[in-house]
């Protein structure tokens, strides 16, 4: 029933007008709704409030774990990888693929080696280099394995990597060979196509976009130094001819270029069917590096 607030007659629930004086209704708001609808809000805060804390949490541990692993020394993420024995159901060649795969995801995170450059000829634009390798590293390494490298680099890549006091820190690639390794600056594979010179791995690492554009960048490979992320276009060039390589990944592979919709995504090319597609940059693709070849 509602009550007119005038004379105090009792009307139906559905009645806008009191029958007896006329007098417009009002209608009262229930408290137990009003506070039905606080609470309502209160507890939509809450939770809002409790996953933006419990994303911010794990953001943290996420990064803290991510210091946590860097520091700690590569003899100590390299020896349990090396030392492991064959699983009674994969063939040996399933059993090298895994560790070289494992060995590749912990070399392409950090910096192994430093560069000193010895001299440059800028006319000819190629640089002659001393490696030192991390003592971390250098324990496993197989016996005679070349600390003096001279390849082609651009004038402009050699300044930014050497151009500040003529050191730098760089990533490496590495064969494994029992329980050592075989580092690759001066015995890794490629292919030539057109004036493209390309990596023949057995293994392709898997990176980020950004770890991609760093990993190429700072690599040392087949005697060279002056390597990059394919473009697009170079990628289509690549699998069009990759009858002539030892492996591709029947998956994605990253190209360095932009997609044009959006920073936050760039192009790769799925080795599995040869289409293009665009992803976003925080996903983890194959690499396979590029250089101007002869």
């Amino acid at each position: 029933m509602k009550v007119c607030e005038k004379c105090k007659t009792s009307n139906v629930v559905d009645a806008v007008y009191c029958a007896e004086c006329g007098e417009k209704l009002r209608i009262k708001k229930s408290m137990l709704g009003i506070v039905a609808i606080a609470a309502i809000i209160f507890i939509s805060l809450a939770a809002l409030y409790l996953v933006q804390a419990d994303s911010v949490e794990r953001l943290e541990a996420k990064k803290a774990e991510k210091l946590r692993q860097s520091q700690i020394p590569i003899e100590e993420k390299l020896r349990p990888i090396l030392n492991q024995n064959k699983d009674t159901f994969e063939t040996h060649n399933e059993f090298y693929i895994r560790k070289q795969k494992q060995v590749d995801k912990i070399l392409s995170s950090t910096k192994v080696a430093t560069a000193t450059m010895l001299s440059y000829n800028a006319e000819k634009e190629r640089i002659k280099l001393i490696i030192t390798y991390d003592k971390g590293l250098e324990q496993f390494l197989i016996d005679g394995q070349a600390k003096t490298i001279e390849g082609e680099m651009s004038k402009r890549k050699a300044k930014s990597l050497f151009g500040h006091d003529g050191i730098s820190r760089i990533s490496l690639t590495a064969s494994v060979e029992g329980e050592k390794l075989h580092i690759n600056p001066l015995i890794g594979e490629t292919v030539n196509i057109s004036k493209l010179e390309v990596q023949n791995n057995r293994v392709d690492v898997k990176l980020t976009y950004d770890k991609a554009l760093v990993y190429c960048y700072t690599l040392a490979y087949a005697g060279k130094l002056d390597w990059r992320l394919p473009t697009s276009e170079d990628l289509k060039l690549i699998y069009k001819n990759k009858d002539k390589f030892l492996y591709f990944a029947s998956n994605y592979y990253w190209s360095s270029t932009t997609y044009a919709g959006g920073s936050d995504s760039a192009w790769s090319v799925y080795f599995g069917d040869g289409y293009q597609y665009y992803n976003a940059k925080d996903n983890s693709y194959y690499v396979r590096c590029v250089r101007v070849g002869q």
